[in-house]
């Protein structure tokens, strides 16, 4: 359960569902690699990308890589773990 800093800084604001353009309000100096740190947290199970559907937000089971700004995120059970952990 190994995080980066920048998977750290990341995991500390996703304990409720934030969407993409707010992380980039909530973290705006890790705004260049935003992108490829939710995709990495994704790999490895720590974060989950969700879509709000006019009701409430359903869970993707494979990440939408292309469309990654237009959704929100939030952290898993084992994401919690590892970022309680660090």
């Amino acid at each position: 359960m190994n995080l980066s800093e920048r998977e750290y800084c990341v995991m500390d604001e996703l304990y409720f569902v934030i969407p993409y353009s707010k992380l980039v309000d909530l973290v705006p100096e890790l705004a260049p690699k935003l992108k490829s740190t939710l995709c990495d947290l994704m790999e490895k199970g720590y974060v989950v990308q969700l879509q709000f559907n006019g009701i409430d937000f359903l869970k993707y089971e494979t990440p939408n890589i292309e469309e990654i700004e237009k959704h929100a995120y939030l952290c898993t059970k084992t994401g919690l773990f590892a970022h309680n952990s660090y």
